[in-house]
């Protein structure tokens, strides 16, 4: 057998001694028959196989053919050197300027339902064309279901090829009115090394006078954000101390938790002169939910904090944990920091060293800056979308509308936001979002009816700017939607979490994520038991070491099944440093990890986990009466759930029927880790390959792990190839380059 064999010997030995009995993950090669062939999903055309009984029912959740509105005529234009009461037939202004594009929107939008009512069988593509230019919008673009398409005539608002075209929620900043600060009261509480430096800008002056209020916010909780500031293109830090990249500590002996105020012990304070609209951030009782709060007193004298959550229950602050104060005058100490003074409208800031280009604009509108309510067919394609305090584009209902080619940055809240029936966005680039990147919703959870929305071949990163946690790059609630060929990277809190029934996540680039939290996973499931027939395959996750040490040593995972999720199919993904275990599942039942390669870094490889000191939330069994889970749909698509409940009582708990089989773990310590004091065979634990030798990875240093599938080892174990080369982002009509990694 080789090395490899040995390797498997001793870490057995090992394991059964700690122990007391015989593990089960000897490699039985004779045990029971594979599961059956699955076929690798190479090609961004070929819809879901269905390699278990846990695959999602919904196999065909493929977005639309990008061939398909690319290039289509266009049909009206807009320009910012247009006119309303031109035709919009021409791309620029005649010479005479008696005719050419639109100015707005708005008109486009009109001239498109004009013609549609003339043609009520148009069988050609009705495309609006909009030129480069910033287009500051007063208020959302809004598309109703009068604004629809057809299967045969698709309404598209595209940008013109090759040129940037910038939705902007906000206003643009006159940089010539900006001054030295002129209230020398004001000079005099900056700090002395940023007085030179640090300008104003009189918002009222401008016009600008809806500033916004800032708002509680935790991993529970999502408001609109208020004004922000941008600078060239980038978002500024609101005046916060400690700066970014450091925290002060709540105060009081270790391990004391103190309720509806706290205590610190810098100094630092005592130079503030006011504590008017002061806010602190941080995360008070624990490492994976953070909040904001509004002070309400500081206590010189006694060295404490009292904020607006005193009245709620969750106002609980643990010694030694971290936090920030925002929105203070005296702090704004470095480039790229600013503050408002809401009763004067003077706005502050430090400007960063950006010479080559000069741009500043405050966000303004508060509702989704592009809105499709009830269409159908309708495609927004190649855009920039940024500025605004709450939701880029939201898809509200319809069908078959999508999303192409945009970049959606400097949101208040998230990128996107999609309902309705087979929806997508795909090949778009979201960054510099306030909360998640991608928001999927659809499907009936009684029926098991499938929205077959998706998010597909996107660049999402730098997401989660305000609450640090529970905001995902994507985040998939309901039944049957796909996830696939998405790179997430540098972001605060997870990737992709999912509820709901029959989603697939395959194919996605998931690295540097949960930088600054801890008991979370790179792709993230809370508890149900009816939560069946979702499959992750075929995704790269990497990188998640990078997080400090914090309090709390659960750390991040890979992907974590938490408390008690059960029916996931977790197949082929490859993970490597994949923060404290690569695959974690917290005592849910009947969950498959199978054909998955797991590479070093990470303490753990698959753990399994028995919460002995919680009870079985009743709401899962409440939730299973309710979908009548013993009955049609649930019966047949999932036949193992109709038993989950056929267990002495004492059992229910117990992380039973979960399978780890035909996985290669290369240099994990501890390769599989189940609980002590449960039977055995309550789990399959069959046919994994342990090895301390590069099982022959294509180029391990550049982080490529394509793998033979037929050497002697592998074949002994049924591993069947990862389409590892396929991962990621794709070149297709709507991005045309892929960014550096």
């Amino acid at each position: 057998m080789g090395s490899w064999f040995s390797v498997w010997s001793c870490r057995c030995a090992r394991q059964a001694r700690r122990a007391g009995r015989l593990f089960l993950f000897i490699i039985l090669l004779a045990a029971c028959a594979p599961p059956p062939p699955y076929t690798p999903a190479d090609s961004p055309t070929r819809s879901a196989p269905t390699p278990t009984s846990l695959a999602p029912a919904a196999t065909s959740l493929v977005p639309p053919s990008p061939v398909s509105t690319a290039h289509a005529p266009a049909s009206f234009y807009v320009a910012t050197n247009g006119n309303d009461t031109w035709s919009g037939r021409l791309p620029a202004p005649n010479p005479g300027r008696t005719d050419g594009p639109f100015a707005t929107l708005e008109r486009s939008r009109a001239a498109i339902r004009e013609q549609r009512n003339a043609n009520t069988t148009p069988s050609t593509d009705l495309v609006v064309e909009i030129r480069a230019g910033i287009y500051q919008l007063s208020a959302p673009f809004v598309l109703h279901a009068e604004d629809s398409g057809t299967a045969q005539s698709r309404v598209i608002y595209r940008a013109a090829d090759g040129e940037l075209v910038r939705l902007i929620g906000g206003r643009l900043l006159d940089l010539k009115k900006m001054t030295t600060v002129a209230d020398p009261g004001v000079a005099a509480r900056i700090d002395p090394t940023a007085r030179q430096s640090v300008r104003q800008i009189d918002l009222g002056a401008l016009g600008i006078t809806d500033y916004g209020q800032l708002s509680e916010r935790n991993s529970g909780y999502y408001a609109t954000g208020a004004l922000e500031l941008f600078y060239n293109t980038h978002p500024l830090q609101l005046a916060r101390w400690p700066n970014i990249g450091s925290w002060a500590q709540v105060g009081g002996h270790a391990g004391q938790l103190q309720r509806g105020s706290f205590s610190y012990t810098d100094d630092r304070l005592r130079r503030w002169q006011s504590s008017a609209d002061i806010w602190v951030h941080g995360y008070f009782s624990n490492d994976y939910s953070d909040r904001y709060e509004r002070v309400t007193a500081i206590d010189q004298r006694a060295q404490t904090i009292s904020t607006s959550a005193a009245q709620f229950d969750y106002a609980e602050y643990l010694s030694g944990q971290r936090f920030a104060f925002l929105n203070v005058l005296e702090e704004l100490d470095q480039p790229g920091e600013w503050y408002l003074d809401r009763g004067s409208g003077l706005l502050y800031l430090w400007p960063t060293d950006e010479p080559q280009r000069t741009e500043a604009y405050v966000s303004m509108v508060a509702d989704p800056l592009v809105q499709l309510q009830d269409t159908s067919y309708v495609t927004i394609q190649g855009l920039t979308i940024e500025g605004g305090r709450g939701i880029g584009v939201a898809i509200e209902g319809g069908q078959a509308d999508l999303l192409a080619g945009l970049t959606i940055r400097n949101m208040g809240t998230d990128g996107a936001r999609i309902s309705g029936q087979q929806n997508s966005i795909v090949s778009s680039d979201i960054y510099d979002v306030g909360d998640g990147g991608i928001r999927l919703t659809g499907g009936d959870q009684q029926t098991l009816l499938a929205s077959e929305n998706s998010a597909y071949n996107n660049h999402i990163y730098r997401y989660a700017r305000f609450v640090h946690t529970s905001r995902a790059a994507i985040n998939i609630q309901g039944v049957g939607m796909r996830v696939a060929h998405n790179l997430i990277h540098d972001a605060p809190a997870l990737a992709i979490q999912y509820s709901g029934n029959d989603h697939l996540i395959e194919l996605n680039d998931i690295g540097r994520v949960a930088l600054e939290t801890s008991d979370v996973g790179a792709i993230y499931t809370n508890g149900s038991w009816a939560g069946w027939g979702n499959l992750i395959r075929h995704n790269y996750i990497h990188d998640l070491d990078l997080a400090p040490a914090l309090p709390d040593t659960n750390g991040v995972q890979g992907i974590y099944l938490d408390n008690y999720a059960s029916g996931t199919s977790i197949i082929g993904n490859v993970f490597f440093h994949a923060g404290t275990r690569a695959v974690f599942i917290n005592s849910g039942p009947l969950n498959r990890v199978e054909n998955n390669i797991m590479i070093g870094g990470a303490p753990y490889g698959v753990y399994i986990q028995y919460r002995d000191w919680s009870e079985l939330p009743q709401e899962f069994l409440d939730q299973l009466d309710a979908l009548n889970y013993r009955q049609p749909p649930y019966a047949t698509r999932y036949p193992e759930i109709v038993h989950i409940r056929d267990v002495p009582a004492d059992q229910l708990r117990w992380p039973r029927g979960n399978i780890v089989a035909r996985n290669l773990f290369y240099q994990v310590p501890d390769p599989i880790d189940t609980p002590l004091g449960l039977p055995a065979s309550i789990f399959t634990i069959e046919r994994n390959l342990i090895t301390q030798d590069d099982p022959g990875f294509a180029a391990p240093n550049q982080q490529n792990y394509l793998l033979a599938a037929d050497t002697p080892a592998l074949r002994a174990i049924g591993f069947e190839r990862i389409p590892f080369d396929t991962i990621g982002l794709l070149i297709d009509a709507y991005r045309t380059v892929l960014p550096k990694r």
